[in-house]
């Protein structure tokens, strides 16, 4: 995690030497500050039912983009309490998702935060080619537009057909908004078909426009039309 609770409960980030308590759980925490991976705090001792038991340097280079005030943020509802990777200036949680994680989490994620959405990360696969993007005609984008009304056929120029061999089945399960990590850019989901090499169709962004709504700036238009992926088949 990046913030831990110090002991007048104040988010502290960590640093040589220092001790904290876990906003969670309680735990007592470890500083981890060393020259490779963004300063963070680690559980002393494991702790399984902890949701900060373990986070990887992707995660944690995301979540260090948010404000303090709006970083690993403390939510309660109906006697329950999460944590919220991070928030957007409009309110809107952000959960970024590296490692598997359930059907079952997806939906009671959703159901807590209701106004969120999801950044999984999808790097390696895009990078091994095993995440790739086709190219299609218009035609096919008109008959999409009339299976998922959500696309505009006339606007075909911004989507991105792709396929994606062994991808997260449980993306499926997502009601919220989806976006995928690919590294340079970001790829905002339509549609994933279940099949076993799941195809889909998303709307390419660079990176820093993801970057700067977390950080609160204004986002100039994008010209998809002139936007280009790094390979495709």
């Amino acid at each position: 995690m990046i913030y831990a609770k110090d002991l007048d409960g104040k988010k502290i980030t960590a640093s040589p030497n220092g001790k904290a308590t876990c906003p969670y759980c309680n735990s007592e925490l470890i500083a981890k500050c060393g020259h490779i991976n963004i300063h963070h705090w680690a559980h002393k001792v494991k702790v399984n039912e902890c949701p900060f038991k373990q986070e990887s340097a992707w995660h944690l280079k995301w979540k260090s983009l948010f404000p303090k005030e709006r970083c690993e943020v403390r939510i309660e509802k109906n006697g329950k309490v999460k944590i919220a990777d991070g928030v957007l200036p409009n309110g809107k949680v952000v959960e970024f998702q590296n490692s598997p994680i359930s059907w079952d989490e997806i939906k009671e994620r959703e159901a807590f935060y209701d106004n969120m959405c999801w950044v999984f990360n999808c790097r390696e696969p895009y990078k091994e080619e095993r995440f790739y993007f086709l190219e299609r005609k218009k035609g096919f984008w008109y008959y999409q537009s009339k299976v998922h009304p959500e696309i505009n056929h006339n606007e075909h120029q911004k989507y991105f057909c792709f396929k994606w061999k062994h991808a997260r089945k449980s993306i499926m399960a997502c009601e919220k908004p989806v976006y995928l990590d690919l590294g340079e850019d970001i790829l905002r989901l339509i549609y994933l078909e279940p099949r076993k090499y799941h195809s889909g169709v998303g709307v390419l962004r660079p990176k820093e426009d993801l970057h700067n709504y977390i950080l609160g700036k204004r986002i100039e238009k994008t010209k998809f039309q002139n936007y280009s992926v790094v390979h495709h088949r």
